[in-house]
């Protein structure tokens, strides 16, 4: 049994819905959107997104300054175009909107800077809750603390937090069903 295969089975329940369903996940309610929870998991990589959590490309990239002083630090090939980016950013979440996906934008957060656009890369997401990583990156020390202020403000329990010396960086895990968990290893 792998490690995260613990840590979740050994996870306190997570508050359910008047469905059964898990309600950790958070969410948006828009007028007009008030129907029933649909059933889902958070332990796939494949199947519908109904509900995300989402950084607004604003509060990532900040401003065209910011960019330029970053941009290479975090191994970006290239600098980001803000306002290009806030278009695309833009269209991907109306995109995304309009299939029925409820969006959650964080709050904006101190010290987090262009990659916490990846909002997937600080927390393992699995059915009882949230495990924290722990990046690799030192730019992206805060990532992790800013989301778990979030995610407990929105109710999503906090299942666990990988400490040092450890690291984990969810841009490399994938749930390749819903309890196999692959993490990738690196140097």
């Amino acid at each position: 049994m792998g490690w995260c295969n613990v840590l979740v089975q050994a996870a306190s329940t997570c508050p359910r819905d008047r469905t059964g369903r898990s309600t950790t996940h958070a969410q948006v309610r828009r007028p007009g959107r008030l129907g029933a929870t649909p059933a889902m998991t958070r332990q796939s990589e494949v199947g519908t997104i109904t509900r995300l959590v989402a950084r607004d490309a604003r509060d990532a990239f900040q401003s065209p300054e910011v960019i330029a002083a970053e941009w290479q630090s975090l191994n970006f090939i290239a600098a980001p175009d803000f306002a290009r980016a806030l278009d695309q950013y833009e269209s991907f979440l109306a995109v995304l909107g309009s299939s029925g996906c409820e969006i959650t934008l964080l709050p904006k957060a101190q010290g987090v800077g262009l990659d916490s656009i990846y909002v997937r890369d600080p927390a393992v997401v699995c059915d009882r809750g949230v495990i924290l990583g722990r990046m690799g990156k030192p730019q992206r020390e805060g990532e992790p603390a800013a989301q778990e202020a979030a995610l407990r403000a929105l109710g999503c329990p906090i299942l666990g937090t990988i400490q040092a010396p450890g690291q984990l960086e969810v841009g490399d895990v994938a749930w390749l069903d819903e309890r196999t968990l692959a993490v990738g290893r690196g140097d």
